[in-house]
């Protein structure tokens, strides 16, 4: 992961109706419950809902290689290191991003000559925006799931309400439908 948004899926005063709060003494508590539940959701769920950016590193150029990531954003870019060890953004001509039901692929078109790489490791990566569509973004990208964010808040109340988190067990119980197994 490069970086997270800072902004919650969830808007606070949504979550203070839940919770049953007309004060701002716990604004930062219920925050930072958010933020910490949706982290915990997101792993149990296999499903990024925060808008996230991870970096994918290659061996060499490839043809097609899979993301297992849901829900993709988009492409932030395709870069390499060339044989003089200089970063260079490989242009967006030259690759597409093929969505899935889960996740998608990244694939470098074949008729496009590949340059040299340097004699690294992993001279090829990429990075990908990942994260459902929080309520101020652009329709264009997939919305918050209204399950995912009941979920959420769900989980935000138990810890708020009895100062215990829901545990594994119980996700699993209570949530068990909305994990994705791949």
């Amino acid at each position: 992961m490069i970086s997270r948004s800072t902004d919650l899926p969830i808007d606070l005063d949504a979550a203070k109706k839940v919770l049953r709060v007309d004060f701002d003494d716990d604004d930062d508590m219920i925050r930072d419950l958010i933020d910490g539940e949706t982290r915990r959701y997101e792993d149990f769920a296999r499903r990024i809902v925060a808008q996230t950016v991870f970096r994918f590193r290659s061996a060499g150029w490839f043809t097609r290689i899979p993301i297992d990531i849901d829900p993709i954003r988009s492409i932030a870019g395709v870069f390499y290191l060339d044989p003089d060890m200089q970063e260079v953004a490989l242009a967006s001509a030259a690759y597409r991003f093929v969505p899935c039901s889960q996740g998608g692929y990244l694939g470098i078109y074949s008729d496009w000559p590949r340059p040299d790489l340097a004699d690294v490791a992993f001279p090829v990566w990429f990075d990908v925006v990942a994260g459902a569509d929080l309520p101020a973004d652009s329709p264009a990208v997939a919305p918050l799931d209204p399950a995912d964010r009941m979920n959420i808040l769900h989980m935000v109340k138990q810890i708020y309400d009895h100062d215990d988190p829901l545990t594994e067990e119980q996700l699993r119980r209570r949530f068990s439908g909305r994990r994705l197994l791949w």
